[in-house]
Order: C-alpha cells, then sequence, then structure tokens
C-alpha cells in the first residue's frame, strides 16, 4: 500500500512519527515536501505521488485548514483521484480545530479524534483499511475467475452444440480484362458469367480492359468447380475457364499468386 501525508509545516514532527511507523508496517509513505524542488515541478510531483496513493492521510489543525494552506491544494487534488472519500482518505485531528473550518470532503467520511496517542491510533486505522482492501481484492479477483470459468463453460457448451455444423466458406475472385493492341483500354465494360457446378450463377460487370481488378466474393458451400465466362462489349465470348476447387484454398493455373483472373484476349 502507498500513503500520502497532508500536513501542515507545524506539525512536521507528527507526520514524520506516522510516517516512520507505517513504514515499519510495510507501507509506502510519501510526506516529505521539503525534498521537492520549488516552482512548477513542485505542484506536479505532489499531484503524482496522490495519483499513485491508495490512502490520503490529512493531519486537521488550524494552519492545515486556513486560507492559502498548501494543504488544502493537496485535498483537492485528493479529490480528483477520489470521488467518494470513503476508504480512501483518512482525515486526522492533530491539534483543536474548529470543524466549519474542515472542508466538507473531509467531514463526509469519520474523522479520526485520537483519544490516547496519535501516532498508534492512526497506525490502527490504517490496518484495518489496508484489511479492508485485502479483502476486496480478493473478492474481486475471486469474482473475476469465477467470470472467466462461467464463460469458458459457455464457450466449451457452445462448441460442441455446433460442433456438427458444417463452416462456411467464402471463396475470392479478382477479375480483370488485360488491355492489349488488339484490344485497348477504354472499350467498354464486360461482363463476367460465374456459375458452378451446383447449379448457382452470377453475372458481374467488369471494368474497362485494364484496370480493376474487380472483387468478387462467393458462398463456397459444396461446388467442387467453377466456370468463368467472360463476354466482351460486342457480345463476343473468351472461352470458358474451369477452377477447380475454392479460390481461397486452391491454386489453379489460371490464377496468380494473388487470386487474380487474367483474361487474355485472342
Amino acid at each position: 500500500m502507498k500513503a500520502f501525508i497532508s500536513y501542515a509545516s507545524e506539525y512536521r514532527n507528527i507526520a514524520d512519527r506516522i510516517a516512520i511507523g507505517l513504514r515499519q508496517e510495510g507501507v509506502d509513505v510519501f510526506f516529505d515536501r521539503d525534498q521537492l524542488p520549488p516552482g512548477g515541478a513542485y505542484d506536479t510531483r505532489i499531484r503524482k505521488a496522490i495519483k499513485r496513493s491508495d490512502l490520503f492521510i490529512f493531519l486537521i489543525s488550524p494552519e492545515s485548514v486556513s486560507e492559502n494552506a498548501y494543504a488544502l491544494t493537496e485535498v483537492g487534488f485528493a479529490r480528483e483521484k477520489w470521488k467518494n472519500p470513503t476508504g480512501r482518505v483518512l482525515p486526522v485531528f492533530a491539534a483543536e480545530t474548529n470543524l466549519d473550518d474542515v472542508p466538507a470532503y473531509l467531514r463526509s467520511v469519520t474523522i479520526l479524534e485520537p483519544e490516547g496517542n496519535l501516532t498508534a491510533e492512526v497506525l490502527a486505522n490504517v490496518k484495518r483499511l489496508t484489511a479492508k482492501h485485502r479483502r476486496r481484492s480478493i473478492l474481486l479477483a475471486g469474482s473475476l475467475l469465477f467470470t472467466a470459468m462461467l464463460f469458458a463453460l459457455i464457450l466449451v457448451k457452445f462448441d460442441v452444440f455446433h460442433n456438427d455444423e458444417p463452416v462456411e466458406q467464402t471463396c475470392y475472385l479478382k477479375l480483370q480484362v488485360r488491355a492489349t493492341r488488339t484490344l485497348p483500354a477504354n472499350t467498354g465494360e464486360f461482363v463476367a458469367y460465374v456459375s458452378t457446378n451446383g447449379g448457382a450463377a452470377n453475372s458481374f460487370l467488369l471494368a474497362n480492359a485494364g484496370s480493376g481488378p474487380v472483387q468478387i466474393d462467393l458462398d463456397s458451400g459444396q461446388h467442387e468447380y467453377w466456370e468463368v465466362e467472360i463476354v466482351n462489349p460486342n457480345g463476343v465470348s473468351f472461352p470458358k475457364i474451369k477452377i477447380q476447387g475454392c479460390p481461397k484454398t486452391q491454386m489453379e493455373r489460371e490464377l496468380d499468386e494473388n487470386h487474380n483472373l487474367l483474361i487474355q484476349p485472342r
């Protein structure tokens, strides 16, 4: 656990004793503001230290809640991190102070009023808060583990339930008519007729010769082969090209390595 102690400089000795006691309990404590450099970096370091902390301890005294006290700026940083201070902010009366002068943010939680040794009572309260945080972490970890196991069981059941269903597959063709001297570009649109041994047939408009390619997505189903017939703008057909299997998984002599079907006019 990491703790930040906020205090007025007049109560540095009390803050020092609390810090020493917490460190002996294994708590990482930030409280020595005198070691920070002056200037803009000072505020940044304080804000970052509070942001990294798990607990904010505020020593209440007339000096720490007086107007323009830097300790009140630290309370503002704590409020930025924890909108709800419960379990995260521990205000402690270090000296008799008018309660009306204490920020409402600090008064929204129980303020520790030591009846005996202040340091000992602060350490005891921090131990209780640490135990609560530990229990919450264990409960959260257990909840996450249970959720993960439940999700895994659902996935297993889903896979078993659908185990016998066929897996849909999509085949891809990229068709392009190659421009030549006898077939220059911009000669009009071509039509591609794609049929399968299962009887399915589709027609697609292709771009002009030399432009493209155009990708065609096809449901594979249980088809064993495809036939592609290209018809030029004048209604003349190129010889049909037969493609064995799904172009996604099997390379054919009519396809290049990217599954582009290049039609070479005669």
